[in-house]
């Protein structure tokens, strides 16, 4: 039997929650304090900070911001989970998750917290049980955009157990995984349709005429009378 895979390696960013409403924003700093903000102030810490929050563009629209870098949670849900729903909210987060809704706006800033390592864990687990090709393709999606500058690389690929290049592969080259195929079709087989004797001579009666010479092979086509 063989040994179950070890635990993955959760690797929180360094890096403030921030949460924001239409009358001010929390912010949970790296040292556990929370900071109740005006949406001016949020905003400069926001730029300054590259926070962990939930919808960035909605975020920086209440913040009255361009985007700025930050840590969306999303995007990290959208990776580990493709192709599945999430309500783009705190809330719906945590209910497309499991984890129990938050109260007020320190809740979900915390809320931030548990959710991306609940999805930190969920990718390692999940990739460590998985198939080797599927886990190699994880792998090397991560690695790859790990060094296109996603926030959420570094966390990821500690989760998957990757360090250094060993994470690299084929990554997103589907096409070097595709079986040869020819660019033309195959010919078709021949074949042969069985005519009846009598068939022909309506219409070699018609090209040759009716007072044509008839050779002895085409007498025989006639039908008896």
């Amino acid at each position: 039997m063989s040994a179950p895979p070890a635990p993955p390696r959760l690797l929180l960013p360094h890096a403030p929650a921030l949460t924001v409403s239409l009358r001010g924003a929390v912010l949970l700093d790296t040292d556990g304090e929370f900071h109740h903000l005006p949406l001016a102030a949020a905003g400069r810490r926001a730029r300054d900070e590259c926070p962990m929050l939930c919808h960035a563009t909605a975020v920086a629209a209440r913040l009255g911001l361009e985007p700025f870098a930050c840590l969306d949670l999303l995007e990290l849900f959208a990776f580990v989970r493709p192709a599945r729903f999430c309500l783009p909210t705190i809330k719906g987060l945590a209910e497309a998750l499991g984890l129990a809704r938050p109260a007020d706006a320190e809740d979900e800033a915390e809320m931030l917290i548990r959710a991306a390592r609940t999805l930190l864990q969920e990718v390692g687990e999940r990739t460590a049980a998985d198939t080797a090709a599927r886990a190699s393709d994880t792998r090397s999606a991560a690695w790859a955009m790990a060094r296109a500058g996603w926030g959420w690389g570094t966390s990821v690929l500690a989760a998957l157990g990757v360090t250094g290049d060993a994470g690299r592969g084929s990554g997103l080259r589907v096409w070097e995984r595709l079986p040869e195929w020819s660019e033309h079709a195959h010919e078709p087989p021949s074949g042969s349709i069985a005519v009846d004797p009598i068939e022909p001579r309506p219409r070699l009666d018609r090209l040759l005429g009716s007072d044509s010479e008839q050779p002895p092979a085409l007498c025989r086509l006639r039908r008896p009378p």
